[in-house]
């Protein structure tokens, strides 16, 4: 691998190349929709379980209740936070299918960038590896399709390597403060 090369993958961890990782995710999603659309004749969400967050999410935001069924509050949603964060496109008044193959997108571009920072991190000897790392990720057809399942399945992923990419930033801290504020 060419040295030029290496310093173009290594510079991919930087915050400001962050809107590129976003760029490449939205890519992937939209190629996935388009085979999906074109080639199988299929639009929506692949699995029923979208359907139940848009509908819990529907009804937190236009009625302000936790509830699959209007007036019966329950707790049959598995990722309320996921319920929680489709709701504001309920509320915001977004196409929700656009609100919700958004989010998945962010947390695949997010989940690419924070994969380099961490592998970066971990491989300082090699620095664009990291990015190697990441952009696999990002290209991988299930990650795709996790993004625009309508699922939490990229935001759960996103979350997970940013919890491991913050414990290998702390490691180094020599102070107990900033692992509470991971912990808390």
């Amino acid at each position: 691998m060419s040295n030029s090369l290496k310093r173009a993958l290594t510079e991919l961890t930087a915050p400001r190349k962050l809107p590129l990782w976003l760029g490449l995710a939205a890519l992937v999603g939209l190629f996935y929709l388009a085979v999906a659309r074109f080639g199988a004749g299929y639009t929506g969400f692949p699995l029923d379980d979208a359907w139940i967050h848009q509908t819990y999410a529907r009804n937190l935001a236009l009625r302000g209740e936790f509830a699959f069924a209007p007036g019966q509050p329950s707790a049959g949603s598995t990722a309320p936070l996921w319920t929680l964060l489709l709701s504001a496109g309920y509320f915001l008044q977004v196409p929700f299918r656009l609100w919700a193959y958004g989010l998945g997108v962010a947390a695949l571009g997010l989940s690419g960038f924070t994969l380099a920072r961490l592998g970066q991190r971990l491989f300082p000897q090699k620095p664009w590896l990291g990015s190697v790392a990441g952009l696999a990720l990002v290209f991988e057809w299930h990650m795709g399709w996790a993004a625009v399942s309508g699922m939490e399945t990229m935001l759960f992923v996103w979350l997970s390597i940013l919890l491991v990419e913050r414990f290998a930033v702390l490691e180094k801290a020599d102070t107990l403060k900033p692992w509470l504020l991971v912990g808390g």
